[in-house]
């Protein structure tokens, strides 16, 4: 094999950091890798919840988030930039939290019109809206560098997606009847 033809071979920590970080690949995806991150999140989730629940979700969420600490520092770390787009995980773990909350108001609140597809197309929505905009407070975040900022201003959107989208079942319910 040639010099030209030689790729050298990636660390298997580097390998994983990246795997995660991408959320699999996710991340790559063009255009709007965020959302198609979120997509990709989702559908893990759907194979989360009849496995292991709605605990299931969110001890995935927390250990996305743990893991994601360490992917992201090593992968920012590697490329010298704070929160490259291809760096998804960060939706994974919004997402994730997102659906959660929506899942929960459906079963606390009682509200038919969030479930199955209904629910997972509101967080995705609610998510997206609040990841993208970024406005206070997830921008207060935003603004900061560091793997762990990374991570929280999607956690914050989509902890806010989620309560907006419980309370708009609750007004929606107010209001119909």
């Amino acid at each position: 094999m040639t010099e030209a033809h030689h790729r050298p071979e990636l660390p298997a920590r580097l390998f994983f950091a990246y795997l995660l970080a991408t959320g699999l690949g996710s991340g790559y995806m063009r255009p709007a890798p965020g959302s198609w991150g979120s997509a990709a999140a989702l559908l893990i989730a759907f194979l989360i919840l009849p496995a292991a629940g709605l605990r299931g979700l969110l001890l995935a969420t927390a250990g996305a988030f743990l893991l994601g600490l360490w992917a992201v520092a090593v992968v920012e770390d590697h490329e010298g930039v704070s929160d490259p787009p291809h760096i998804v995980i960060d939706e994974f773990c919004g997402q994730w939290l997102a659906y959660a909350i929506v899942l929960t108001a459906r079963t606390v609140g009682g509200f038919p019109g969030l479930d199955g597809v209904n629910a997972a197309i509101a967080a995705f929505v609610a998510f997206r809206l609040f990841d993208i905009a970024k406005s206070w407070p997830v921008s207060l975040l935003e603004r900061r560098e560091g793997p762990v900022f990374t991570l929280l201003d999607d956690m914050l959107a989509g902890a806010l997606a989620g309560l907006v989208v419980w309370g708009v079942a609750a007004l929606v319910r107010l209001l119909v009847g």
